[in-house]
């Protein structure tokens, strides 16, 4: 991590001026948004039956660690580039029958990382962490906000379970309503 007097010496000395310098800090390979990487990577961990999930952003993707629900103890590691996320998302039959995992309820990895995506794609999130716990999750990310000078904050929240399904019933109605409208004008 840049510390704050090597960032703003950067910042001077950047071609393209400030904003184009914040961006190129701030980029990735993602590519594609979060809500569809994070949604590609969900349907692979319901389709290993996985639990105890714990994802982290690395620059080239995701590496992922979890336990597959009533197999062995032994922890499974996965390191996911977003070209493969990107490609697994456009190739996804439809429909498609999701596990549930017991400790979330009735929230599939699939649906809760989409709604998680759409939230971090809204406050332009990059450098995520998250981590399953017993009674909900712990997501950590980066994110700039210009009014503060572009400076970097990083936020920690922890949703309980019951946060999360109602997040994933907030996205779920979004999407209906989103349904309609284009049914409506023809699209």
């Amino acid at each position: 991590m840049l510390q704050v007097h090597q960032l703003a010496r950067r910042m001077r000395r950047h071609p393209k001026g400030m904003s184009t310098m914040v961006a190129d800090l701030t980029s990735t390979e993602r590519g594609s948004s979060c809500e569809v990487l994070l949604r590609a990577l969900g349907r692979q961990l319901d389709e290993n039956d996985a639990t105890d999930v714990r994802v982290l952003e690395v620059p080239s993707g995701f590496f992922v660690q979890f336990r597959q629900h009533g197999g062995t103890n032994q922890l499974v590691t996965l390191d996911r580039t977003y070209k493969d996320l990107a490609n697994r998302q456009s190739s996804f039959p439809y429909p498609h029958v999701l596990k549930r995992h017991r400790s979330m309820g009735h929230v599939s990895y699939e649906n809760l990382f989409r709604a998680l995506g759409y939230e971090l794609d809204q406050v332009s999130a990059w450098t995520l962490l998250i981590e399953e716990l017993t009674d909900g999750l712990m997501l950590t990310y980066q994110f700039l906000n210009p009014v503060e000078g572009y400076m970097m904050h990083k936020k920690i929240v922890t949703p309980t379970w019951e946060e999360t399904e109602a997040l994933v019933q907030s996205a779920t109605s979004r999407r209906k309503k989103k349904r309609r409208k284009l049914l409506l004008i023809g699209a």
